[in-house]
């Protein structure tokens, strides 16, 4: 029996739709661009600590520009962008002005990062004809021990989480001037802000006490998550998480870092079992490590969960090493933990757990807890 014939539109016309997450895949990629993994090495050596400053201004900047081109979309619904936007509001002119400024804008970025990659990529090449031996990789966070899910705080929502974590047996040396990890305790403060439905925003306060008795100020890291439209009676999840940091180099001899963190969660069986994947992408900005090429650290989340009671569940996090240069086995780190959560609290969250590590290069034992509050 032949098939009914399907019906396809004239080849001599393209169909001009998007959906939603066409439209938030394209603005996505238009936010996030090339510059942020090129300008943070020159904007730390010319403003120092006052980068993070610099950063969170750039962010409200940016915050602004995007709200208000959304509105302006919305009330001018028409192709165009900027030029369309001028000449509605403040006359031909200006108009033109405007849809030149952004051609010109964004040709002259893009022959600005193509002048970078080409140097970068020399560079590299160059390093590798005499760098034969592999160099030491990032650890695992020890700061932030969690899993991220696949959704954000709707807007003008506020929360803040406690991450504390304590590691009762784990490496008693470190190449200096990093500490080594053994009987160190971690403590950092995070809050967050809904700003859309899609888009939330939040900051790392960390700190240690060491095993001399002694607290110290452990660093600094901003962060954004970004979350797909979720689909009707689709069981999965979709986000990315940035982060970049800086961090005193007694925990990281770079002191700058970033985390480029893609998500995926999974809910099944009428919401008994839930599944979530992190493979974390961590880069060096400065020192050694902005020479070397990223590490591959995954997070993966099991859960069998008990709506409005809790769940028990198992946590791995690993580090690989550099991608292409993997350290040898027993040298990464690869850590199980066993957790639970309590989610008795619509307000409140609580997950803790404990965690042995299984290689040579892993700390061998952990406890953690994460309490959270969110309104």
């Amino acid at each position: 029996m032949n098939a009914p014939p399907r019906s396809t539109p004239p080849l001599s016309r393209l169909a001009r739709k998007l959906d939603t997450r066409d439209a938030v895949v394209i603005g996505l990629g238009s936010m996030i661009g090339a510059g942020v993994f090129s300008a943070i090495g020159p904007a730390t050596r010319a403003a120092g600590n006052a980068v993070v400053l610099g950063l969170l201004i750039a962010g409200g900047l940016a915050y602004c520009n995007a709200t208000s081109s959304a509105a302006l979309a919305a009330l001018y619904p028409e192709s165009g962008g900027a030029y369309v936007y001028g000449r509605k509001r403040l006359g031909a002119l200006w108009g033109f002005l405007a849809g030149w400024g952004f051609v010109v804008g964004k040709l002259a970025s893009c022959a600005a990062m193509a002048v970078f990659g080409l140097r970068r990529a020399f560079g590299v090449l160059a390093a590798a004809t005499i760098l034969i031996a592999p160099s030491a990789a990032r650890a695992v966070d020890p700061f932030e021990i969690q899993v991220y899910d696949g959704t954000v705080g709707g807007p003008g929502s506020v929360g803040i989480e406690l991450h504390a974590n304590t590691v009762v047996s784990g490496q008693r040396t470190a190449v200096p001037p990093e500490l080594p990890s053994h009987h160190q305790s971690h403590f950092t403060l995070e809050p967050a802000f809904g700003i859309t439905d899609w888009w939330e925003a939040g900051a790392y306060f960390q700190t240690a006490l060491l095993p001399d008795g002694s607290f110290a100020y452990a660093g600094i890291k901003l962060r954004s998550k970004l979350a797909a439209p979720p689909r009707a009676g689709s069981p999965f999840h979709w986000a990315v998480n940035f982060e970049v940091s800086r961090v005193p180099e007694r925990w990281d001899a770079d002191r700058w870092g970033a985390e480029l963190r893609p998500i995926a969660t999974w809910s099944g069986a009428r919401g008994v079992l839930y599944a979530s994947v992190n493979p974390i992408v961590d880069f060096g900005l400065a020192g050694q490590g902005r020479n070397e090429a990223p590490s591959f650290e995954p997070a993966v989340a099991i859960r069998l969960v008990r709506a409005e009671l809790g769940a028990i569940g198992l946590e791995y996090y690993a580090n690989f090493g550099p991608i292409g240069r993997w350290l040898p086995a027993g040298a990464q780190e690869h850590y199980l933990f066993e957790v639970i959560d309590v989610l008795r609290w619509k307000w409140l969250e609580l997950n803790a757990g404990v965690g042995e590590g299984f290689t040579d290069g892993s700390n061998h034992f952990i406890a953690k807890m994460i309490v959270g509050v969110h309104r």
